[in-house]
């Protein structure tokens, strides 16, 4: 065997190994957030919070498909300010933005029944969070975008706040 073809075969061995760690790494499970079950029940834990789901739709498109994560729960609290709502709001977008199930690439959609207050959508949007939709008859229902949770919220998935608001 020449020097040549010894290179060779070094070049490619070790090629194949880099590859190989790159896989391996991905599959290592380690990328923070934390399973849907696991966000439902921290905020079933929450004062004032029930019942809580989270589903996944993947949106289907010509060129690829995105993923819209949707948060659903019963709401029994008392929201008395805007500041209020906002707080809410929030942490209801960044348990969403935890699941690390399906990065939320088109939007997490939140719907909080029994909230009566502001629209939490309007809420948000005062506070300086931009693309935000929501209808003012339903003001525990509103949605982001992905790219508007990423500039807010930082790197996918974010972690679960760790208090909810009263």
């Amino acid at each position: 065997m020449s020097l040549g073809t010894k290179h060779r075969r070094l070049g490619a061995s070790i090629a194949l190994l880099a590859v190989a760690g790159v896989f391996l790494s991905g599959c290592s499970g380690v990328r923070g957030g934390s399973d849907s079950s696991s966000v439902t029940r921290a905020v079933d834990q929450a004062d004032q919070f029930s019942a809580t789901e989270i589903e996944h739709h993947e949106i289907s498109k010509t060129f690829g498909s995105t993923d819209l994560v949707i948060l659903r729960s019963k709401y029994s609290g008392d929201v008395k300010s805007g500041d209020e709502s906002v707080r809410l709001a929030r942490y209801l977008l960044e348990a969403g933005y935890a699941v690390n199930d399906h990065k939320p690439t088109s939007g997490i959609r939140v719907i909080l029944q029994g909230y009566r207050g502001q629209p939490l959508g309007l809420a948000l949007e005062n506070s300086g969070w931009q693309g935000v939709v929501y209808e003012e008859s339903e003001p525990g229902r509103f949605f982001v975008n992905g790219a508007v949770l990423e500039n807010k919220l930082g790197k996918w998935p974010g972690s679960m706040p760790e208090t909810a608001p009263h």
